[in-house]
């Protein structure tokens, strides 16, 4: 049996291994970008492999945010195991000992187009975090999830806005850290992406922050874009700003739905809540019996397609 180790690529160095392993990939249709990773200084990549060479990698998200990114098996490989793991489960033990060397806590997405991933990190004890939407037709969408020993970084006291209590408590299963005071000055646009402006089919990201504008102001953005049809709307909001309670309230009353809370990792200082606006339904979204409990539990509505071992459903939209 061909015994398999993991070790950081190193780039320059196994530039030409790591292409070639990629090329392989490719072939199979199903290896998306996770070339991207080896390209960025904010990841590393590792690399599984045997007496053959290069049978599957895995990123690393190194900064500012950390986390486990992009993993890979060659079909070739699947189903061999090493120290009687399978070979997608040793490369994340790897990865969650190269990038747990410190107390602060790290994320992952695991994809809904199969629920493998999902299961991997739930028997790991991560907890469920949120639901991302898929974006566009050709990307998944993505359950996130936060490893145990994230409470160490836990905010030390948000607001919790109505509408929003269903998943802050999900997320915070020990108790929510509430008790934010004091009065905001406004409010301000942090950040803005929009995905496609000549194709409205897909998504708008959105980051606000304190400032001295009026909500209405503020919120104009999205509505201007209400009527162009785009398949998903995604608004973060600091949920450590005592404004964060009005503004969320506000966007739930147009439609949008909490679907994530993302903890303030090291060095990022803020708390964030998810809010998502769908347009149309997420197609061919594959879960686990958890995945499925929490995307009821924060106010999603689905149509469950088929059961097997695991559960394919469409996410509805939420207007």
């Amino acid at each position: 049996m061909s015994e398999f180790s993991v070790d950081k690529l190193e780039p320059g160095k196994d530039q030409e291994q790591f292409y070639s392993f990629w090329d392989k990939a490719s072939e199979t249709g199903e290896a998306g970008s996770g070339h991207l990773a080896y390209e960025q200084d904010w990841y590393d990549v590792y690399g599984l492999e045997n007496s053959d060479g290069l049978q599957g990698i895995g990123a690393v998200h190194t900064g500012p945010v950390k986390g486990l990114s992009h993993a890979f098996i060659l079909p070739s490989e699947r189903g061999k195991t090493q120290e009687g793991k399978s070979l997608f489960r040793y490369l994340v033990q790897q990865r969650i000992e190269a990038v747990n060397d410190d107390n602060f806590g790290f994320k992952t997405d695991a994809t809904t187009r199969h629920p493998m991933t999902q299961h991997v990190f739930e028997t790991e004890e991560f907890g469920i975090t949120g639901y991302e939407p898929s974006a566009n037709d050709f990307m998944p969408s993505y359950i996130q999830f936060k490893n145990p020993g994230s409470e160490s970084v836990k905010p030390e006291k948000i607001t919790v806005p109505k509408g929003a209590e269903d998943l802050i408590n999900n997320v915070y299963a020990d108790g929510a850290p509430t008790g934010v005071s004091g009065e905001t000055l406004g409010y301000d646009l942090g950040f803005s992406h929009i995905c496609s402006e000549d194709n409205p089919g897909e998504v708008a990201y959105f980051k606000f922050k304190d400032g001295e504008k009026e909500l209405e102001e503020v919120l104009e953005p999205l509505r201007e874009l209400y009527n162009e049809g785009y398949r998903n709307m995604q608004v973060m909001i600091d949920l450590e700003d005592p404004g964060s309670e009005r503004f969320v309230e506000q966007l739930i009353s147009e439609g949008f739905v909490p679907t994530g809370i993302e903890d303030p990792f090291y060095p990022i200082k803020d708390t964030e809540i998810a809010l998502s606006r769908l347009e149309q339904p997420d197609e061919d979204v594959y879960v686990t019996e958890n995945s499925l409990e929490f995307i009821g539990d924060i106010g999603l509505d689905y149509d469950i397609k088929a059961e097997d071992r695991s559960y394919k459903i469409d996410v509805l939209p939420t207007i």
